[in-house]
């Protein structure tokens, strides 16, 4: 009996060492997924910590570029009004020029006219001159032989008086029309 209970006891004893080993190659397994676990959950905080840094920075990042973009739509609103008035303050002075091509036109038409007519006049006053001259001539030849003379010499010095009146008008007309 106590050899049976030696051999038991030797048996347990065996079996007790046995599961210490296998308990200690557990507990040297389970140390070691434990240290793998704590290497790996110390690296995903890591990597937490980096994402959560970059983050920030995406954040500070797009808050700044968010800035830029108002700025930019401002300036850009900016220019867009500035072109407008720039278009506008063009147009005003295109259609400027244009009222003062035509105001110009118009007034080398009404020059050109006032010329002409001067031109014609002068002719006349020309012709009319040299008529009365030659009346003239005439009357003292042929005075006590013609007395119709007389009257058609006042009439050609009355017309040459419109005449020369005219001619003035047109020549004051024509300075004030130059002087414009």
């Amino acid at each position: 009996m106590i050899r049976k209970k030696e051999t038991t006891s030797f048996k347990n004893t065996i079996v007790g060492e046995s599961l210490i080993r296998e308990l200690e190659s557990k507990g040297i397994l389970l140390n070691e997924e434990k240290k793998s676990f704590e290497e790996r959950l110390q690296a995903e905080a890591e990597a937490r910590k980096k994402e959560a840094e970059k983050n920030s920075a995406l954040e500070k990042t797009k808050d700044e570029l968010e800035k830029e973009r108002q700025k930019l739509v401002k300036m850009t609103k900016k220019l867009k009004d500035d072109l407008n008035k720039v278009k506008s303050d063009l147009k005003l002075t295109i259609e400027g020029k244009k009222t003062l091509e035509q105001e110009k036109v118009s007034l080398m038409t009404k020059t050109q006219h006032l010329v002409s007519n001067l031109e014609s006049l002068n002719m006349e006053k020309s012709k009319t001159e040299d008529q009365m001259s030659q009346i003239i001539r005439e009357r003292e030849k042929f005075l006590l032989e013609n007395q119709n003379l007389s009257s058609t010499t006042c009439q050609l010095k009355n017309r040459l008086m419109e005449i020369e009146s005219k001619t003035t008008c047109l020549a004051t007309e024509k300075e004030k029309v130059e002087n414009l």
